[in-house]
């Protein structure tokens, strides 16, 4: 069976996933994504690292990941949305 997201076609991909609800908000599951990902040859963009970016550590204990702030939750997902947009745009105007 041929596999139709290869890094030729699609050299930059968004990991999407369930964050909320997940111990250490899942990161440990988006990390190994990315690495695999990396490792087939693909960019990967992750919320798990755009998260870290900002400052936000899963760790420390401030947020419980079954009481992430709405607030917070719409402004990640209005930047992980504008990211994934920026990937179709690139992909659409080669």
């Amino acid at each position: 069976m041929p596999n139709f997201c290869t890094p030729e076609k699609y050299p930059t991909i968004y990991i999407a996933g369930p964050m909320r609800g997940y111990a250490e908000f899942n990161f440990p599951a988006f990390d190994k994504a990315r690495d695999d990902m990396e490792t087939g040859g693909f960019t990967v963009v992750s919320p798990a690292d755009l998260d870290r970016q900002t400052g936000f550590n899963p760790n420390d204990g401030s947020v419980s990941p079954d009481e992430f702030p709405e607030e917070a939750y719409h402004k990640a997902m209005q930047r992980d949305l504008s990211r994934i947009l920026r990937l179709h745009n690139l992909k659409k105007n080669k």
